[in-house]
Formats: C-alpha cells, structure tokens, sequence
C-alpha cells in the first residue's frame, strides 16, 4: 500500500469515527466533496495544506494521522460533540506520545456476559454477579485502578466528557474529567472499568441508548447498558435495591442515605436501582423513573459526600507528570510543551 492510500484509509476511519460523510467534511473544512473522496480513495497527490484542514475539520492532529506511528483508535468517544472531541482527541495524542512510559496495567478479569444476550433483566442480573465480584478486589474504583495498575489521566475539562478509556497496543490509561461532579467521577470511573473488562478490543462504535423504557437491547445498546449497569450494581448491590423496592413507598432512609454516603452515591443512581428492583419485582408497575426520584427528594435523601475522589486524582496526574518530566529529554520543546498542557497540566515548566 503507498503512501496515498495509507492516508486516504486512515481518513476514511477517521470519518466514520467522527460520523462525518464527505459532504459534512467539504462543508467544515473549505476543500472540495470531490477533493476528499479523491484523497480518501488514495487518488490524489498529497498536499498538507488540505489534508491538514480536513484533520481539523475532524478535530484530528495532522501529523498524527501522518506519521508512522499512527494507529487506528479503539477509543470510544460516547455522547461527545464536536467542541468536546477536539479536546478529548488531544489527550488521546498525547497520551499515544507517552503511551510507552506507562506499566501495562493487569488483567481486570470479571464474569463473563454473553454479548448475543438482548433482556435486559438477564444482563443487568449478570452485570450484578461482575460487580459482586469486582468488589472483591476491592470495595472503591480508585482500589481497583491501583490493584490492577492502571494510569487514570484526570484533566479539566469543562462539561466537554465524563470519561474514556485510551489504548496502544497493551498500554491502557482511563481518563476521567475532573471538573465533573465527584460522584459522576466515581460512576464514571466504574462505567470505564466495566468497558476495560469487556469492551476494550473493540473497534470504535456509535452509542444507541434507546433501552431506557425498553425490555430488550438493540444491536449496539449492550455496550453502554452492561457498563451503566455494572457501575450501579457495584454502587448499589442488587439485593439492598430489592429490600427497599419490597417496602415501597416506606423506605428506609437512614440506611439508604448511609449507603449514599458509604459508597459515594448520587441520588440519581439510587433511583435508577430501586426503579429496576420495583420493575423487576413486578411492583407498582406503572411507576415512572421521575416519581422514585420524587420520593427521594421528599425523604429529606442528598447525594452521598465524595469529594475524597478528588485526592485520588491528584495523586494520578502527580505520577503522570513526573513520569513526563523523567523523560523529557525525548521530547522536542513544542512536544513537549504540548503534551503536557493536552494532558491537562497548565505550567511546562514544572
């Protein structure tokens, strides 16, 4: 394969992975629809000056797509907009720069969850057993990133993400939003350690979540549902939902608001637990997701206190820089200085 049709397939990937047609692309980045598919289809000589507008119109690094290190992306990029791509592909350069710096974190091995299973109540029940299970490892997200090695990057990034998983070859880092409120972090942090067990070899995919009022998973749902599912159970274990979900509406709430506050808990994710519980038991049937949130809110619960993740990620981006800074020497400057402010640190020259 030379050098045109490398670029023109890396192109096309990064297209798809964007969900941008070549129309969209023409429109965003001011070269010709013809031009594109000319340079996608290897038919064209190169001429940096439009392949680099078509890399921003994408949010993508030019000299990424170029180089011979470039590999195609397992990274999934769920729920983001454009503005928010932009700013989740630098980290994921960088972190592809330093990728080699980093231990190769173990393997994060839980039950397995046949992928053809489509009811909901089946995956969600085994999605339980693998949290039970993870909580063995240890009874914390933060736990479970350490016992496993693997580097969490924690930039700010505004409302741009929650959080991704990142990969290059076995070098595997998860980076989570710092900026997001602490217990969305520590869902977050649970959501990308269930697609690190059972998803992170999969090529990028676009996310449906149509399943909320739904009894089966479409094609494309069972990703994002086993991942949700797996970070509520180990939040929530099943069985206490289920002791509430038996006494509703009369709801213990000193125990439930020591649970929120044990393991860090959003109301939200309390009344997702005890909605399934109350469905699955067949109870109150027709109650809406909305009306166990209201009777929450009126029991006087709040979201359990979690700002102690935010020490946790401190002691992550200090490890991260000072691994940068032990190798700066294999950096240019500019690389250098870039890879460090992508990775979310302001001052270089620490």
């Amino acid at each position: 394969m030379n050098i045109r049709q490398t670029i023109g397939e890396r192109l096309r990937f990064e297209a798809k992975r964007c969900g941008l047609d070549q129309k969209q692309l023409a429109k965003r980045s001011g070269v010709a629809v013809e031009t594109i598919g000319d340079y996608m289809q290897g038919a064209k000589e190169l001429i940096f000056e439009d392949i680099s507008s078509i890399c921003h119109a994408m949010g993508a690094n030019p000299f990424w797509l170029m180089s011979k290190r470039y590999k195609p992306s397992k990274t999934h990029f769920r729920h983001l907009s454009t503005s928010a791509q932009k700013s989740a592909r630098e980290i994921e350069q960088a972190f592809y720069l330093i990728a080699e710096l980093l231990p190769s974190p173990g393997p994060l091995a839980l039950p397995k969850i046949d992928p053809d299973f489509r009811e909901k109540h089946i995956v969600s029940g085994l999605a339980s057993k693998a949290a039970n299970e993870a909580r063995q490892i240890n009874p914390t997200p933060e736990g479970i990133c350490k016992a496993i090695g693997i580097q969490v990057i924690a930039p700010s990034a505004g409302n741009a993400f929650d959080a991704f998983l990142l990969r290059s070859g076995e070098k595997v880092a998860l980076c989570v939003n710092k900026d997001s409120p602490p217990n969305r972090i520590i869902f977050s942090l649970l959501h990308e350690l269930a697609h690190l067990a059972y998803h992170k070899d999969l090529e990028t995919t676009a996310c449906l979540q149509s399943y909320l009022f739904s009894s089966t998973l479409k094609d494309g749902e069972e990703h994002e549902f086993i991942a949700d599912k797996f970070a509520q159970h180990f939040l929530i274990p099943y069985e206490i939902a289920e002791k509430q979900a038996i006494r509703w509406p009369n709801i213990d709430t000193d125990r439930l608001q020591n649970l929120l506050d044990t393991n860090r808990v959003s109301l939200d994710v309390l009344s997702f637990a005890l909605w399934e519980a109350l469905d699955n038991r067949q109870l109150f049937s027709q109650l809406h997701l909305s009306e166990v949130k209201g009777v929450l809110d009126r029991a006087g619960l709040h979201h359990g206190h979690a700002a102690s993740i935010y020490d946790f990620l401190l002691c992550e981006n200090q490890r991260l820089s000072q691994i940068l800074k032990a190798n700066k020497e294999i950096f240019s400057d500019p690389v250098y200085i870039k890879t460090w402010r992508n990775l979310g640190f302001a001052d270089h020259k620490q």
